[in-house]
């Protein structure tokens, strides 16, 4: 018989009074992205063996308000409306 590995990702939620205190009332959740290995990019990398790589793009307060930004791992490319081609080259870089 054969087996199958299958991988899961490390998830956590809490209904603490005193934990969601102080997160204002339109919050829909959070997402880890500290660099540590149970980080949600840490994880996927590790699942899929996809380039360390995040690009990260915070909403903006002005022109869209419905929007809530993007999250993209690995190393792309990535493609972003209204642009036709790989954004990659535009985005901000760090080491």
């Amino acid at each position: 018989m054969d087996s199958e590995k299958i991988s899961t990702l490390t998830l956590t939620c809490t209904d603490d009074a005193t934990a969601l205190k102080s997160i204002p009332s339109a919050f829909n959740g959070s997402i880890g992205l500290a660099n540590t290995h149970i980080s949600i990019p840490s994880q996927l990398v590790s699942m899929y063996k996809f380039p360390p790589k995040m690009s990260l793009c915070l909403p903006s307060t002005e022109g869209m308000e419905s929007y809530s930004g993007d999250l993209w791992i690995g190393g792309g490319p990535y493609y972003y409306m209204p642009f036709s081609k790989d954004v990659t080259t535009i985005f901000a870089s760090t080491p």
